[in-house]
């Protein structure tokens, strides 16, 4: 069978290269808007059981179902109907071994309680064994968008992992691990961060919509966030089939101030602990990944660089550093003046706003954050 003419980048769920040979899962792949969404489910999965798969989440929503399944051999599929029928088919493993699994979340069917429907796929990358998933809505027309948080300015791979209640309140915030590779010694030092849904998407929030040459609509342009490369665009193949439009609807920021100020205690106070035990054993590198990471929750926590640095700094005192060490402590320091990006992507940036004129902002910008206020 033929390659597909465009290699399309759906975040985790990477569909380039060529079909398998084998007869596809749903024979039925084209577009039939006013289906009885629960009814055509209904009958994929039934045809799917009848091939020995076995049925691992499935979440029913007003006029949107989302459907996980598992058959022989590790194979994994996802299936997503709404009344334009089946919007998003992905498997795995794909044949580039991208991704090892796909999967569903079971979580509430209106996660951010906006009242639209929102599903959550799931992705685990081969590589890192990441299980990521990102939150895809369901609009008024049964097209399929994804909404899931901006990771711009984090300084780090971001993969969204877990949910979790931080104020008892009932209502589920999303949790993200920032992921700081390029600061690896033996594993990455990461930390977790919460995002919770503002009401109402501003008019500058867009999608991508992306239609496969099947006829399946793919809206969500990122289907599961588990790109874990370092300076990966996974857009750049799929400009010229993009189209930008308002997403209406609640959206995702990154919660601060006294909000998040018991999780992220609990965050230092359990790395603290840690920090304690490693520095009388005498393990550097893992002091040195604490080191990082205590100095990115005192960043999220509203700290400045020279406070950053100095968390950093202190993380060393009383261990003995030979000369790689000191120098991974000293590169550390210089990624965090830089604003936490590397030198190369730092020397890229500046070059894009050389014609700019000054640049009057602080450096380390975080992304829209939600605040005490709010």
């Amino acid at each position: 069978m033929a390659c597909a003419r465009h290699a399309v980048w759906v975040a985790a769920f990477v569909l380039i290269g060529c079909r398998a040979p084998a007869t596809p899962l749903d024979e039925a792949r084209h577009l039939r808007v006013g289906l009885d969404a629960r009814a055509e489910a209904d009958a994929i999965e039934a045809q799917l059981r009848g091939r020995g798969w076995v049925r691992v989440v499935r979440v029913d929503a007003p006029d949107a179902v989302g459907l996980a399944m598992r058959g022989d051999e590790g194979r994994t599929a996802l299936r997503v109907v709404t009344q334009r029928g089946l919007v998003l088919a992905v498997e795995a493993p794909t044949e580039s071994l991208e991704r090892s699994e796909v999967g569903l979340i079971d979580a509430p069917a209106d996660l951010d309680r906006d009242g639209f429907v929102e599903l959550l796929p799931a992705a685990t990358d081969a590589a890192t064994e990441r299980r990521c998933f990102a939150i895809a809505r369901v609009l008024p027309d049964g097209s399929l968008v994804e909404v899931t948080p901006s990771f711009e300015g984090l300084g780090g791979s971001t993969c969204l992992e877990a949910l979790v209640d931080l104020e008892r309140d009932g209502r589920l915030e999303v949790v993200a691990k920032v992921r700081f590779a390029s600061l690896a010694w033996e594993t990455a030092p990461s930390v977790a961060l919460p995002f919770a849904p503002l009401p109402e998407a501003p008019a500058a929030s867009r999608s991508r919509s992306i239609d496969r040459e099947d006829g399946v609509n793919e809206d969500a342009a990122s289907v599961a966030d588990a790109r874990d490369a370092e300076g990966d665009d996974t857009n750049a193949d799929a400009d010229d089939t993009t189209a930008a439009r308002v997403v209406p609807g609640a959206r995702w920021v990154l919660v601060t101030g006294a909000r998040a100020r018991d999780f992220f205690e609990r965050e230092q106070a359990e790395r603290a602990t840690r920090l304690a035990d490693v520095r009388r054993s005498g393990d550097v590198g893992a002091a040195f990944r604490l080191g990082v990471e205590l100095a990115a929750l005192a960043r999220f926590r509203g700290a400045d660089t020279r406070a950053q640095t100095e968390v950093l700094r202190t993380t060393a005192d009383g261990l003995v550093l030979g000369p790689a060490a000191a120098r991974r402590w000293a590169d550390a320091a210089a990624f965090v003046a830089r604003g936490w990006v590397d030198a190369d992507h730092d020397a890229t940036a500046r070059d894009d706003t050389s014609d700019e004129g000054p640049d009057d902002e602080p450096h380390d910008r975080l992304p829209d954050a939600l605040g005490d206020g709010l």
